[in-house]
């Protein structure tokens, strides 16, 4: 899990990353290579290609295949054209190529904090860095910690990980509650 979407240690530098180190054998094996001789892992702003057996996300409700943003599944083939069946969890949905729901599905080999709220995991791996300063703060990081069932690896730099541990933010919350209950106005 990572606080932001873009820098250095963002989700998306992290999905290029985990896809190397796990899939590159299994995918030169597989699949073979581009047409001009090399694999592509998906390049910055660039959607990366879904092979058989990613991990993927969710990213919007789609009420006709009765799949919720949030929810994970695996891609369990993939046509020639680059439409694709999805498993979640026991329901296969089948994508068109250049449809809208190939558009609402992203890869889910990490996430975003944000996008775990409410989810466990036997082992949570979390980065602290310096370069996510802007989003530290102590109920993000309390947050990302407690998704872990068994185990927790925190990454980053000692300044970072302090720097998440202290800071203290406290959303300031406008409404007029307070307001409609002094007038009496029905809630």
């Amino acid at each position: 899990m990572t606080a932001a979407l873009v820098s250095t240690y963002s989700m998306w530098s992290l999905f290029r990353n985990c896809r190397k180190a796990v899939d590159w054998r299994y995918i030169q094996q597989l699949v073979g290579l581009e047409r001009d001789g090399n694999l592509h892992f998906g390049k910055a702003g660039v959607r990366p290609r879904l092979y058989a057996n990613d991990k993927v996300m969710q990213t919007k409700n789609d009420y006709e295949s009765g799949v919720m943003n949030g929810a994970v599944g695996y891609v369990a083939s993939v046509d020639g054209k680059g439409g694709m069946t999805i498993d979640f969890d026991g329901n296969d949905v089948a994508i068109e190529a250049g449809s809208n729901q190939a558009n609402n599905v992203q890869l889910a080999y990490a996430s975003s904090i944000h996008k775990v709220q409410g989810s466990e995991f036997p082992c949570a791996i979390v980065i602290a860095h310096r370069s996510h300063s802007f989003m530290h703060h102590r109920n993000l990081f309390y947050t990302a910690v407690t998704r872990a069932k068994e185990s927790v690896i925190i990454l980053g730099d000692r300044w970072g990980i302090d720097n998440c541990a202290k800071k203290r933010q406290v959303d300031r919350r406008n409404t007029f509650l307070s307001f409609l209950l002094d007038q009496g106005a029905p809630v």
